[in-house]
């Protein structure tokens, strides 16, 4: 149910993907097994990559129920499967470990000679500045689905995780770090409020916290508490945020990338992903 209309969801026909050296876009929704439906339009359903990955543009949608007559009910429903499709990619970066689609900082060179642009591209590749995503599993892809379905909000610290990650890949190091340390942020105070609720009241509890709001500081209790935190979160992820945020200093790429490693330390020790949406053994190399 999306705006309370029944719906049909389907993905793109991942069958290009089959074919090792198939590489182009991505064909629309298939009814059954190599029978394609002549009613979906044929193109805007995304790209195969490589031979390892995919990024989707579209989802087919089917409207089992009375479709919306009023164009301001139209757009509702529109606005709410943007909204559903949106929710749907946080849950396959969170699961799958990162941006589903291939990044890369923008270039501003214009060169004459196409060829010269193909150099910078394998260049850019070469040197490790483009994200290749890790391919998305059939557990992960159907996983992520049910989570949409039911309308469960992704974990918010691993999804800042992975716009930091993002961020850093486009060489935009003020957000990656300003993101990072805000994963890092609320993941411990998860962690704190859990730790802390094994011998406090919740009211003890919320107090505690409330004395050691924002990131310093709750960094420094948990220190006090004997919790593990890398022991150079105050060089690669705090300061590099205050400069960010109040400074408006600039931050250089290497310190965006240590901001992200720091704070993926945090969030794997105190607001891990939970157990149940970890992919189970006997499905680790299922793929499309």
């Amino acid at each position: 149910m999306i705006e309370g209309i029944s719906c049909d969801v389907r993905a793109p026909s991942p069958v290009p993907a089959w074919i090792s050296d198939s590489l182009g876009k991505l064909e629309p929704p298939l009814n059954k097994m190599w029978n394609k439906d002549p009613f979906w339009p044929i193109s805007g359903w995304g790209m195969i990559n490589s031979t390892r990955s995919v990024t989707i543009y579209a989802l087919g949608m089917e409207i089992v129920d009375s479709p919306p007559i009023s164009d301001d009910n139209l757009l509702k429903f529109d606005k709410a499967v943007s909204r559903w499709m949106v929710l749907f990619g946080d849950w396959l970066a969170v699961l799958s470990g990162g941006p589903t689609s291939f990044e890369t900082r923008e270039s501003s060179m214009k060169w004459v000679s196409e060829d010269l642009d193909h150099a910078l591209d394998y260049a850019c590749y070469y040197a490790g500045e483009i994200w290749e995503p890790k391919p998305i599993t059939m557990w992960q892809w159907n996983h992520a689905f049910q989570h949409t379905i039911n309308d469960n909000e992704p974990p918010i610290a691993l999804k800042l995780l992975q716009l930091a990650t993002r961020d850093a890949v486009r060489a935009d190091s003020r957000n990656a770090v300003i993101h990072a340390a805000t994963a890092a942020e609320c993941a411990l105070t998860k962690g704190l409020f859990c730790h802390l609720l094994q011998n406090h009241s919740s009211e003890e509890t919320n107090k505690l916290l409330n004395k050691n709001r924002m990131l310093g500081n709750r960094l420094q209790l948990a220190k006090k508490l004997g919790l593990q935190v890398p022991t150079d979160a105050k060089q690669s992820l705090l300061e590099p945020r205050n400069y960010a945020v109040h400074s408006g200093q600039l931050i250089s790429t290497d310190q965006a990338w240590k901001a992200v490693s720091t704070a993926t330390t945090i969030v794997d020790t105190f607001d891990p992903l939970p157990d149940h949406c970890q992919e189970p053994m006997p499905y680790a190399n299922e793929k499309f």
